[in-house]
């Protein structure tokens, strides 16, 4: 058995809202692996050119608003078939083996880094192109969850702001409503509407983001969320967590407080576990995922949405939900994109 290490490259950065936070990921999936694996940064500056360093090369790598990168150490590069980075003179700088993307917004959860490796015929760490997709479309989302027929929050698509009339919406949905960009990985562009006065300007605000938007009821309860790993094979995370915000989650402001975990009883929680297997399935997620859900006054539950990239930092949900199995669940991460 060859005792030389596989090269792993973390790609972070991007040309998203969640730049910082995904540099902040990359220094933490990094601490994970450094053991078993030998491990580069990728990282993707805010004009979509590539830059290959090391975690030496991150700057406040703690700090989820001002992480940045050390551009000016890092070679400019690109990929090649067979992992191959090369520089500007096409020379090639380094080969490596597997890619871990921790990308958000358009490069990450939007499928580009994805599906640029499967024509690279690099393995990647995660979901591929198709599946990466379904579960940032909001609207794919919840009609294959629906047609499993698995719970999901009641809404409606709109593409301008004359596709609803404000009082139909509110004999659908009740009021409040959320209008939410229908693609956004954030929690950019999303509007609490309660009043007829506040709808415009909330279809406008999710338009800036997007040419979809979702028309969701709003659920008045809990915030439960689960974490995913697998590919033919899912596994769930034990423990449950719950966010518990004032209202709803908005970027750059704080998410609430994360409880870990969660307090629920048994049946309830096993009964969350098996929807989470079966979203992850039906999602056709690989990798990982974060599945999220809604559980209102009368613990009725609804599955809200998938994450195929959540955020990786030390304080984030997914890592507090595999706890002290964190660093064997990001080693096993990369094993599994051989075999997807």
């Amino acid at each position: 058995m060859s005792n030389i290490k596989k090269k792993v490259a973390i790609i972070c950065g991007g040309r998203s809202l969640e730049y910082a936070l995904s540099i902040v990921s990359a220094k933490n999936i990094a601490s994970n692996l450094e053991k078993l694996y030998t491990v580069s940064i990728l990282c993707i500056d805010k004009s979509g050119h590539w830059h290959y360093g090391s975690t030496e090369d991150i700057i406040n790598g703690d700090s989820l608003l001002e992480a940045n990168f050390n551009y000016k150490n890092a070679q400019e590069v690109h990929i090649s078939k067979g992992g191959n980075l090369r520089n500007n003179k096409e020379s090639i700088v380094e080969t490596i083996d597997v890619v871990f993307p921790i990308t958000n917004g358009i490069d990450g959860h939007q499928g580009a880094i994805s599906g640029m490796m499967k024509l690279l015929d690099i393995p990647c760490v995660g979901s591929d192109v198709f599946e990466t997709v379904v579960c940032i479309d909001k609207e794919i989302t919840k009609s294959l969850l629906q047609n499993y027929s698995l719970p999901i929050v009641p809404y409606l698509i709109g593409r301008r702001y004359e596709d609803h009339n404000f009082d139909d919406i509110v004999t659908k949905l009740g009021l409040p409503f959320f209008i939410k960009p229908c693609r956004l990985s954030s929690s950019a562009g999303i509007s609490k509407v309660s009043s007829k006065d506040e709808y415009e300007g909330a279809v406008i605000s999710a338009l800036e983001f997007d040419d979809k938007f979702l028309i969701e009821k709003a659920i008045n309860g809990r915030e439960i969320e689960t974490g995913v790993i697998g590919n033919k094979k899912p596994k769930v995370s034990n423990i449950i967590g719950e966010t518990v915000v004032n209202d709803y989650g908005c970027f750059n402001k704080s998410r609430g407080e994360f409880i870990v975990p969660a307090s629920i009883n048994n049946n309830l929680k096993e009964q969350i576990l098996t929807y989470a297997n079966e979203a992850y399935k039906v999602l056709g997620c690989k990798g990982f995922a974060r599945i999220d859900f809604f559980l209102d006054e009368e613990e009725k539950m609804y599955i809200n949405e998938a994450t195929t990239l959540p955020i990786f930092t030390n304080e984030s949900m997914f890592t507090k939900l595999w706890k002290d199995d964190i660093e064997e669940v990001v080693c096993s991460l990369v094993e599994m994109s051989f075999d997807k």
